[in-house]
């Protein structure tokens, strides 16, 4: 086998490259461009008066918004989407399995709440409230979260913040996927144009019907600063999780992927010309890419022997396997023109949680 061959360090200096994340994509996000008045009992209207919640509606979507206290503290927000007393958060807010879980209402009643699921290949946990006479309010689910274009409104209460605040964005893109969680795996998301700040994530995107579109999950920063973008886990995942109300079974490669066409062209030339592939810029130790002798700057060319040339195609046909199923790869690793064929025993996400 040849030697691997690797840029060196002044080559990368200037410009390092994107599937290290050269734009940080970071969790705790919150709260849209402050492009709405938010007057209680009233009409909320957008300021630039394109979109608007009456006053009713509003009053319902904050009824059913919670906030997250994870070991008596404020970690995130939620949404009760089940009269009997379901709700829904990010995964991450609640971190670990065995975390002292609360709620406080709308009406700032506090109560304890269970961890009945989760789904990290979705960033999503599902809690249950005790029973209660007469039932919760709640959100419906949406039919469909991906309407590039289309009006779309965050209610939730950020860290920073004592009560729930109604601010406006954008859906601005289909269904893509998106790292997370320390880089073992990767969910599909709902990207919308909103500007967030720290501290509100697991709280709710509606359509302007106060139909339940997503759960926030994280966003883009470039230097610290907000890009413009956040990402939401969309409602068929949430739908799933109601309804199977048991810990997802997500297959766990390990490892950090992205178009070769995204890297700097020192990276792109390790590889033959006109080749086209995904660039692994990280393998998480004792993962199952690892044991498979999967190597940093190597190539994936193919998935099942099938060419893949975008992060979301090789997701497509990863998410159809299970823990414990073998999937093969087709690698070429640099300076080499010859493919090698990996074959790699998916792990499980979800283990601690089980």
């Amino acid at each position: 086998m040849s030697k691997r061959v690797k840029p060196t360090t002044s080559d990368l200096a200037t410009a390092p490259c994107l599937a290290r994340r050269e734009l940080g994509l970071r969790f705790g996000v919150g709260a849209i461009l402050a492009s709405a008045a938010l007057i209680p009992g009233k009409r909320v209207v957008a300021a630039d008066g394109n979109a608007a919640i009456q006053g009713g509606l509003y009053a319902r979507i904050r009824a059913s918004t919670i906030i997250i206290l994870v070991d008596g503290q404020q970690r995130g927000s939620g949404t009760l989407i089940d009269a009997s007393g379901f709700a829904i958060t990010a995964a991450h807010v609640i971190q670990r399995k065995g975390r002292r879980i609360e709620v406080v209402s709308a009406s700032a009643e506090r109560i304890g709440a269970e961890v009945i699921a989760v789904d990290l290949g979705r960033d999503l946990a599902l809690l249950r409230l005790p029973t209660r006479e007469g039932g919760y309010p709640f959100l419906p689910l949406a039919p469909d979260s991906s309407n590039p274009g289309a009006d779309a409104f965050y209610l939730g209460t950020p860290v920073p913040m004592q009560k729930p605040i109604l601010l406006r964005a954008m859906v601005s893109g289909e269904s893509i996927t998106f790292t997370h969680f320390q880089d073992i795996g990767y969910i599909p998301v709902l990207t919308l144009a909103a500007s967030m700040p720290r501290g509100s994530s697991g709280g709710a995107f509606v359509d302007g019907n106060g139909a339940l579109l997503g759960v926030l999950v994280g966003g883009i920063m470039q230097s610290g600063v907000p890009a413009g973008f956040v990402y939401a886990s969309p409602s068929e995942g949430i739908r799933n999780l109601l309804t199977s109300r048991e810990n997802a079974k997500t297959p766990l490669l390990g490892m950090i992927l992205s178009e070769l066409w995204r890297q700097h062209p020192n990276y792109y030339r390790l590889f033959p010309p006109e080749i086209e592939g995904l660039f692994i810029s990280s393998v998480t130790q004792n993962s199952p890419s690892a044991r498979a002798a999967v190597k940093e700057w190597d190539l994936v060319i193919e998935a099942e022997g099938r060419k893949v040339t975008t992060v979301d195609a090789f997701f497509s046909i990863l998410r159809r396997k299970n823990p414990n199923d073998h999937f093969s790869i087709g690698i070429l690793e640099p300076g080499v023109t010859t493919k090698r064929n990996v074959t790699v025993t998916l792990g499980l996400m979800e283990p601690s949680w089980r």
